[in-house]
């Protein structure tokens, strides 16, 4: 039994038989290590003293519903480069994706002279990869621009790539690009 009044403990979900911390007033503070559930360590706790009793008040967890994934999911990254880049080359391509709702970061640099055609373009492109469906963003050159693109479904084996634009790059400019796709939650 743990002599003293408790005053708070970490967070443990009910029913769980993680060890739990307990703040004691002044400066001790207890660790209790048996393996007992947080609701029987609750009731010897309550019997000392006020405790807190682990529920959460705030509206966390109303805005976390409808989410798919958390965070920290693994992004599939697609990325490329290209010195000098011809007319429309392709610099970077997710291939064929599976049909969904999808997220999207894209982040381009383009490393040229300020010209017209000059830049690139995000497409969106059908299955057979034979026409843009539509433009998606893209990037002056000179410049940089990193566009989030929050939900957007494709079809079976859809895809968006980064290309250069209409005009070719000067022959010392580079082209980077990313695109990092996930489910949409």
């Amino acid at each position: 039994m743990v002599s003293g009044l408790p005053t708070a403990y970490s967070e443990v979900p009910a029913g769980s038989s993680k060890a739990l911390t307990v703040a004691m007033l002044g400066s001790q503070s207890v660790n209790l290590q048996q393996q007992a559930t947080t609701d029987e360590l609750l009731v010897q706790l309550s019997q000392q003293g006020t405790v807190y009793d682990g529920r959460d008040t705030s509206d966390r967890v109303a805005r976390e519903l409808g989410r798919a994934r958390p965070w920290g999911n693994v992004e599939s990254p697609f990325s490329g480069s290209a010195n000098a880049p011809a007319a429309n080359a392709v610099i970077a391509d997710t291939l064929g994706l599976a049909a969904g709702d999808y997220e999207f970061t894209v982040n381009m640099v383009a490393m040229d002279t300020n010209a017209v055609g000059r830049g690139m373009e995000v497409q969106h492109r059908n299955a057979a990869n034979t026409l843009t469906t539509q433009f998606l963003g893209g990037c002056a050159a000179p410049g940089n621009q990193t566009n989030h693109i929050h939900r957007y479904t494709l079809a079976s084996t859809e895809r968006v790539r980064v290309t250069a634009g209409a005009a070719a790059g000067a022959a010392s400019s580079l082209y980077i690009a990313t695109i990092l796709a996930r489910l949409a939650g």
